[in-house]
C-alpha cells in the first residue's frame, strides 16, 4: 500500500511532478518517485491522481525550425551529387516550414465563431486559433511552407468568408513554450516513415511504449527507439512533454509587447528575465508562450491567470520592468482550433535561462539526464500508464 502523503505535502509533490513531467513526459513511475523522495506506489497513486486533476495529454514539443534538415536528407538519399544539387536548387525552399503569428480584424463586421472556424479548419496551416476581446478579432498560429503559401491562406479565408479583413502578418521565432501541433501538420513532414511514425505515435500518446507505436505503423521496435534518439539529438524532437487539458487558470490573454526604444529596453530586459526566473522556481507558471516578431518589432506573450485581477497585476508588473515598449492586450475568449501549451514548465530549462547562464547572470544548471527519454523504456520500469484508460476515470 502507498504511505499516505499528508495534503499540504501532497500539493508540493505534485507541483514538483508537474515540473519533472513537464521537462520529461515519458519519465517512469519509478523515477518520478526517485525524484520525489517518495516510493514507486506513491508516486503511481499521485501520478494517476495529477492526471485527472489536470486532465494531462502528453505529446512532443517540435522545433518547427530544424525539420528541413530530414527532409533534406530524404530528398537527397541514393543520389549522385550533381542530382543532390540539381534537386537542391529545385526543392529548397520547399524544405522546411515557418512559423507565424496572424491577427485578424474584419472592417464590417466579424463572422462568428463558427464561421472562422469553418473558414480555416480545412488546411493544414492553423495550429491554434482562437477569439479575442480587445482590439482583434481573432488570432492564429500558423505553419507553412513559406510567405507566399500563408498569405494565399489569407486572402483565400477573406473570399471565403466575404468580408473585407486587416491582417497582421508575424514570423516569429519561438524562445518559451509551445502550441501542440496537429495531426494534419505532421502528416506533411517529408521526412523518413520510422520518424514520421514516431512523432504520430507520440503525438496520439506521448507515454505509450515505443512497441505500441512500432505495431500500429508496421515498424520495427529497434526502429522506434533509434529513431527517438537521433530526433532528440538532432533537436527536432525536443522533448516529450505535456499540457493541461483542465488548467486551474482560466483567463487567458495575449499580451504584443512593441519595442520603439532599444536603448531603454535592451539594459532592463536581462532583469525581467531574471525575475521571472525567480518569481516561477516555487509556483505554476503563468507564461505558456513566448515569442520574437518583426513586424512591429518586439515580442508576443500568451499567459494564463486565474482572474482579471492577476492578469492586470502581471501587466503591471511588466511595464514596471521594463522601459521603451508600448503594451497591447487582448483576452482569449474561446480556443477554436487546437490548445494552448499550458503546463508549469521549469524555467532552469528554458532558452531563457541558458541565455542568463551564458551572460553569468544566473548559477550554472546541471540538467542531468531529466531531458533524457531513451533511458525511460526498460524492462524494469516499463509499465507507463495511459492517459486515456479507464483507470483514470
Amino acid at each position: 500500500m502507498p504511505r499516505v502523503i499528508e495534503e499540504s505535502k501532497r500539493e508540493e509533490l505534485k507541483s514538483r511532478m508537474l515540473k519533472l513531467l513537464s521537462i520529461n513526459g515519458r519519465m517512469s513511475i519509478g523515477n518520478l518517485g526517485k525524484n520525489l523522495g517518495i516510493t514507486k506506489p506513491s508516486a503511481y497513486h499521485l501520478f494517476l491522481e495529477t492526471i485527472k486533476e489536470y486532465d494531462l495529454h502528453f505529446v512532443p514539443e517540435i522545433d518547427i525550425e530544424k525539420i528541413w534538415r530530414y527532409e533534406f536528407i530524404k530528398m537527397s538519399r541514393m543520389r549522385t551529387k550533381k542530382e543532390i544539387l540539381d534537386e537542391a536548387i529545385e526543392e529548397i525552399p520547399e524544405a522546411g516550414y515557418e512559423e507565424y503569428i496572424v491577427v485578424f480584424n474584419f472592417l464590417k463586421g466579424a463572422p462568428t465563431e463558427e464561421q472562422f472556424t469553418k473558414a480555416v479548419e480545412g488546411s493544414y496551416i492553423p495550429q491554434f486559433v482562437a477569439k479575442l476581446g480587445g482590439k482583434y478579432d481573432f488570432i492564429m498560429y500558423g505553419v507553412s511552407r513559406n510567405y507566399e503559401e500563408i498569405n494565399s491562406f489569407i486572402i483565400n479565408l477573406s473570399k471565403k468568408l466575404k468580408k473585407p479583413v486587416v491582417s497582421k502578418l508575424n514570423k516569429i521565432k519561438g524562445q518559451f513554450g509551445f502550441f501542440p501541433l496537429r495531426k494534419e501538420l505532421l502528416e506533411k513532414f517529408n521526412i523518413s516513415e520510422t520518424y514520421l511514425a514516431l512523432l504520430l505515435g507520440l503525438n496520439e500518446n506521448g507515454r505509450q511504449e515505443f512497441i505500441s507505436i512500432a505495431k500500429k505503423y508496421k515498424k520495427e521496435q529497434q526502429g522506434m527507439v533509434y529513431a527517438m534518439d537521433r530526433l532528440r539529438r538532432t533537436e527536432i524532437l525536443k522533448r516529450v512533454t505535456y499540457f493541461e487539458g483542465k488548467p486551474k487558470n482560466t483567463y487567458n490573454i495575449v499580451m504584443q509587447m512593441k519595442i520603439f526604444d532599444y536603448d531603454k529596453y535592451t539594459p532592463k530586459k536581462n532583469s525581467w528575465g531574471l525575475q521571472i526566473m525567480k518569481e516561477y522556481e516555487n509556483r505554476h507558471n503563468e507564461y505558456m508562450y513566448m515569442c520574437d516578431i518583426s513586424n512591429p518589432q518586439g515580442i508576443f506573450i500568451f499567459a494564463s491567470f486565474a482572474d482579471k485581477a492577476a492578469a492586470d497585476k502581471f501587466i503591471k508588473n511588466v511595464k514596471r520592468n521594463n522601459a521603451g515598449i508600448e503594451i497591447t492586450t487582448s483576452r482569449v475568449m474561446n480556443v477554436l482550433i487546437g490548445q494552448l501549451g499550458v503546463r508549469d514548465f521549469d524555467m532552469k530549462y528554458s532558452q531563457q535561462y541558458r541565455s542568463l547562464e551564458n551572460d553569468k547572470l544566473v548559477p550554472r544548471f546541471n540538467r542531468k539526464n531529466l531531458e533524457n527519454p531513451i533511458d525511460e523504456e526498460t524492462s524494469e520500469n516499463r509499465y507507463m500508464p495511459d492517459p486515456n484508460s479507464t483507470e483514470y476515470q
